[in-house]
């Protein structure tokens, strides 16, 4: 299961603590999602931010390179988009 970032990139997304429902609203385990932001951070595609708060809120926003990460992975998308399509309708083919 892939986890998509919001394709809304100007908006950081918050989410509860460890056992809110936030992730389950999301269709995703706690467990789960909490490992991939992790890795996401660990990897410098995401920074994270803790809000002293009761209860506590965090939020996860793109880091820059994160952001210029995303670029590369929308133009793949589009690529993989347009291969798709140029296969469904050959006459209609783009050169980028």
């Amino acid at each position: 299961m892939q986890v998509e970032p919001d394709r809304d990139r100007s908006r950081s997304s918050r989410h509860q603590p460890p056992g809110g429902n936030g992730a389950r609203d999301r269709g995703i385990d706690t467990k789960v999602l909490n490992e991939r932001l992790s890795k996401l951070q660990r990897y410098g595609i995401l920074e994270r931010t803790v809000f002293p708060e009761k209860p506590p809120q965090v939020e996860y926003h793109f880091s820059e390179f994160g952001r210029k990460f995303l670029k590369v992975i929308d133009a793949i998308d589009k690529r993989q988009a347009d291969t798709a399509a140029s296969a469904i309708n050959p006459g209609n083919e783009t050169n980028e």
